[in-house]
């Protein structure tokens, strides 16, 4: 290769790699910290969004528990609950209850739909829609918890609406406490779907939505119409949040578009909140960066192409016009001058080479003459400031300066016996063979090579040859300069130029991400600020909120423990009193009335203990400590077997199963879960129960398993319902709140619990512990 590509191409290499290096750091520091903002900014929408939603749900409960307590709407109730629909009144009442009170309280927003269910048929007695009037809601969650307290059934899908439905029910309580009626209000939901597309900053694709346990959206996306309970979404970022957890990712969304996706489990409402923004919107920023480093990385390559090929051309022009001479004279036209000013070694050789060229006119045919301008000629050629060489086409050197001698340290005869490559190693070697090729080839070529001595030193050269002939044969003659502080110069101030850049663009950068970083820490002080501040007003609304629910139930559990327990007792009590005095008098089936009486007396205050262990559970106060699971199982097992000696039953209990949690509380876990197995395994010779643990993508689910009656997978939905039962109360005693308590323990240690089984093939029910 010439001199002046490889300058080019050694020009380009010191400019272009410095930019590219810089401007591939800086793309990559721009994405890590945009990629750092945009979770960031993704998870602060989801805390926003849950708790904007659970304002929303407590603000509608509140407003129908408002309407609940109206003197008239109770009066109008009452009459509607205790009359005839031909009755006068109950037409008057069921004008007035909907003109003056649930019609004008739709106008406020929050329901589209607000009605009175009868107490104790379940019938709808009056709606502002009239189409649902006369329809029975016994079975639903919201009619049945709604009797007691106010209850918010999730949502779900409405056949009778055709649409997306959540329903809030609350109880209408005469002044004496009794029940009248139910009052239930069905939720706007396109409310919730604005809630979910508030933004809080610009954004063409940020995107947030409610799926529900089943993969369907509850919310309309911001790219999607009709799909709420309709259309299902199976992205990663749902699977993912509907396992239970809470975190972000990086995937395609519902449309197959790649995303950032933040994911947050709501387990109250069997729901997940997803806050998703389209990758290209979020790096684009970058993107713009890398187009920027482009076009200053293509600048920076022209203009050092174009220094390139100055410098070349400064370097190679006066060697090309002295190989011309060269040819002009090597032809025989001694007139030609190649003689300039420049004070470097290649002007000091073109000058002379003019010497020499006024020399040879000079020449004649005489032996004398001849001899002179032989000696003028090597006077000349020693004279020359690098070294002069003429060999054949076989490498034979035929004439040499004094020059070559002292910088190769070879004699006059071992210079005859080397051929030219010999005095080169490597790579230069085979570079020099080649270029050799070229000049009797092409007439002239030159290259640059470290020229080795004998003693082993090696020196940087730029070498030129020329193709003559002489007496029809022919020879390369040419130079060589050393250029060892010329290259030493070049690399100085390649260096100090390429330092200098670098040091320039570190400052600037440097300066930049200063700017950006203060300014950037301004906005996340005043952010951070305003968000403690939020946070401090529901910390505090919330905690007012709990302390009146907690007031509720206490007098709840109080009523229950003082006024429904003394007419059990009166009940009980005067059926054994009369039993035992008026046996005789009582025949059999008067006996066996007195008998189920009792045994219903005994039942009722079973479940009031339960309700009110129940509603105990849920109000203590948790201590946390690390629990042996295994020990307390094996506790648990031994009071079974001696409380029941003639049953003989296996148990198998994984030992080393140790959580954190109440100990007091997983106590009456595992009793429920195992007294559960233990009564449905009483009809098995071969009964075992089984308590251990199974780990599935690094999350531990314990269980307890049985080989008894099991139970069809087709119900397992009522299992942690209370009071749903899947066998009747003579075949397997119970009052339905065991799984319920079970359900409510593992849900205040932040886990979750299912059940698997199959008729006659036993049960088994999972559960984690995620304290």
């Amino acid at each position: 290769m010439k001199l002046t590509p490889r300058l080019i191409i050694l020009f380009l290499v010191l400019a272009v790699f410095p930019t590219v290096s810089v401007g591939y750091f800086s793309y990559e520091n721009g994405r890590r910290i945009i990629k750092q903002e945009t979770v960031q900014h993704l998870v602060s929408i989801n805390l926003l969004k849950s708790s904007d939603m659970l304002r929303w749900i407590e603000g509608n409960k509140t407003s129908l528990e408002e309407l609940s307590q109206r003197p008239l709407l109770k009066l109008y109730a009452d009459v509607m609950a205790t009359h005839e629909t031909s009755n006068p009144q109950y037409n008057h009442s069921h004008e007035q209850l909907i003109s003056q009170h649930l019609l004008p309280r739709l106008k406020y927003g929050g329901f589209f739909e607000l009605f009175v269910i009868c107490p104790r048929h379940g019938i709808i007695l009056a709606s502002t829609d009239e189409r649902q009037e006369g329809k029975y809601r016994e079975n639903q969650s919201y009619f049945r918890e709604g009797k007691y307290r106010t209850f918010v059934e999730g949502i779900y899908y409405s056949p009778a609406l055709d649409q997306p439905a959540m329903t809030i029910g609350t109880p209408i309580k005469g002044e004496d406490g009794n029940l009248i009626a139910v009052l239930a209000g069905r939720v706007d939901l396109a409310e919730l779907s604005g809630i979910m597309a508030l933004q809080s900053l610009d954004s063409r694709t940020e995107d947030t939505y409610l799926v529900n346990h089943f993969n369907f959206f509850i919310t309309e996306p911001r790219f999607g119409k009709g799909y709420a309970l309709k259309k299902a979404v199976r992205t990663w970022g749902v699977k993912t949040g509907l396992s239970g957890r809470d975190g972000v990712g990086f995937y395609r969304d519902y449309r197959g578009v790649p995303v950032i996706g933040a994911f947050k489990w709501l387990p109250e409402y069997k729901a997940c909140l997803i806050s998703e923004v389209d990758q290209a919107e979020a790096y684009g920023p970058v993107v713009r960066l890398a187009w920027i480093i482009a076009g200053t990385t293509f600048f920076i390559a022209m203009a050092a192409g174009i220094l390139a090929v100055l410098f070349a051309r400064r370097i190679t022009r006066p060697v090309q016009e002295l190989v011309i001479g060269a040819e002009q004279i090597g032809r025989g036209n001694l007139g030609v001058a190649v003689g300039t000013d420049a004070k470097d070694e290649i002007g000091e050789l073109s000058r002379a080479f003019d010497r020499m060229s006024e020399r040879l006119k000079a020449t004649t045919v005489s032996r004398d003459e001849f001899l002179r301008e032989r000696d003028f000629s090597d006077y000349v050629i020693n004279s020359l400031p690098g070294v002069f060489y003429l060999f054949d086409t076989e490498g034979v050197f035929i004439r040499w300066n004094k020059n070559f001698e002292k910088i190769t340290g070879y004699s006059a005869d071992e210079i005859r016996k080397i051929k030219p490559f010999d005095l080169f190693e490597g790579e230069d070697r085979r570079l020099v063979a080649e270029r050799i090729q070229d000049v009797f080839i092409s007439g002239e070529a030159s290259v640059e090579a470290l020229f080795v001595s004998k003693n082993g030193s090696r020196t940087p050269y730029y070498f030129t040859g020329f193709r003559v002939i002489i007496e029809a044969k022919q020879f390369l003659i040419g130079v060589g300069i050393d250029i060892s502080e010329k290259k030493k110069a070049e690399k100085e101030i390649l260096e100090a130029q390429a330092e200098l850049r670098r040091l320039l663009d570190a400052a600037e950068q440097s300066r930049m991400e200063l700017a950006r970083i203060v300014e950037e820490q301004k906005r996340t002080e005043k952010e951070i600020q305003r968000l403690n501040l939020e946070l401090e007003d529901r910390v505090r609304a919330r905690t007012a909120q709990l302390q009146a629910v907690n007031q509720e139930l206490e007098a709840f559990a109080y009523s229950v423990s003082h006024d429904l327990r003394a007419p059990l007792r009166a009940l009980d009590g005067f059926s054994a009193a009369l039993y035992s005095s008026y046996s005789e008098k009582l025949d059999n089936q008067a006996k066996h009335y007195l008998e189920r009486i009792k045994a219903a007396s005994h039942r009722m205050g079973e479940l009031i203990n339960d309700l009110l262990n129940l509603s105990r559970i849920t109000r203590c106060q948790m201590n946390f400590t690390e629990v042996d699971l295994s020990r307390l199982a094996t506790k648990i097992a031994s009071e079974l077997q001696d409380g029941n000696p003639e049953r003989h039953v296996r148990f198998v209990i994984k030992q080393g199963m140790t959580v954190r949690g109440d100990l007091h509380l997983l106590r009456i876990m595992l009793e429920n879960l195992m007294n559960n197995s233990w009564k449905f395994t009483g009809t098995r010779s071969d009964a075992t129960i089984e308590v251990g643990m199974s780990v599935d993508a690094g999350e531990r689910a314990f269980f307890v398993k049985d080989n008894g009656v099991g139970f069809d997978m087709a119900y397992a939905d009522k299992l942690f319902s209370p009071f749903q039962r899947l066998h009747g109360v003579k075949e397997f005693p119970g009052t339905g709140i065991g799984l319920v308590t079970v359900k409510r323990i593992v849900t205040r240690h932040g886990g979750r619990i299912w059940g698997e089984g199959s008729p006659d093939q036993g049960a088994t029910f999972y559960f984690t512990l995620e304290v």
